[in-house]
């Protein structure tokens, strides 16, 4: 057992993380932001750094697909919209728009409109 550990320790050194602050907890169970557990974050900033995580992850795909963009405010919004500049990706983002100006209007599975931002 302490072998896997150490094991597992020296992967993690090695390991390129793309976010500062982003680690383990020292049972390396919990994945830590800035000393927090991620699960004590806020959705918008678990996003955010699924984001940055997915991008390093997998370079050659440069799409991502975030399933709760309510989360985010305006201004994380644009600083999604910044990272995915900055790294050349597209984000494909399920977010709820009362306004009916944006995006595309399902009802019961089927597109029953197509929106443009004005």
């Amino acid at each position: 057992m302490e072998q896997r550990d150490e094991q597992r320790r020296l992967a993690v050194a090695k390991a390129k993380i793309p976010i500062d602050g982003l680690g383990f907890n020292d049972a390396m169970t919990q994945v830590i932001y800035k000393g927090l557990p991620i699960d004590n974050l806020g959705e918008g900033e678990q996003i955010r750094i699924s984001a940055l995580i997915g991008m390093a992850a997998n370079p050659k795909l440069r799409v991502l697909c975030i399933r709760h963009g309510e989360a985010l405010d305006d201004d994380g919004l644009q600083v999604l919209a910044q990272l995915a500049e900055e790294h050349d990706f597209q984000i494909w983002m399920a977010r709820v728009d009362s306004s009916g100006k944006v995006g595309i209007v399902l009802e019961d599975g089927m597109v029953t409109k197509r929106n443009e931002a004005e």
